[in-house]
């Protein structure tokens, strides 16, 4: 295999910037897997997660008020520097 192949069906091929189905499902199954594992890590070991982040909400699963300000926080500004399309 040369340096210009890519082998589908990998994250690491999606993140170098394919977007084939293969590698689109890889690269979403491995961020499943690491949701998964964060959101147990954060029932046994509450102390680690970084509350009042976007990222405690989406991966680690928070659903606590610190962290939900935060979301809501980040769509706001989201919506807002998103221009209106009329």
């Amino acid at each position: 295999m040369t340096t210009t192949e890519r082998v589908h069906g990998r994250a690491s091929t999606y993140n170098t910037g394919c977007r084939c189905e293969p590698c689109t499902t890889a690269v979403r199954e491995r961020l499943r897997a690491t949701r998964v594992r964060l959101r147990q890590r954060a029932v046994d070991h509450p102390e680690l997660v970084p509350h009042g982040t976007s990222g405690a909400y989406h991966n680690w699963g928070c659903r606590c008020v610190v962290c939900k300000s935060a979301q809501s926080a980040r769509q706001y500004r989201a919506r807002r520097d998103t221009p209106a399309t009329d």
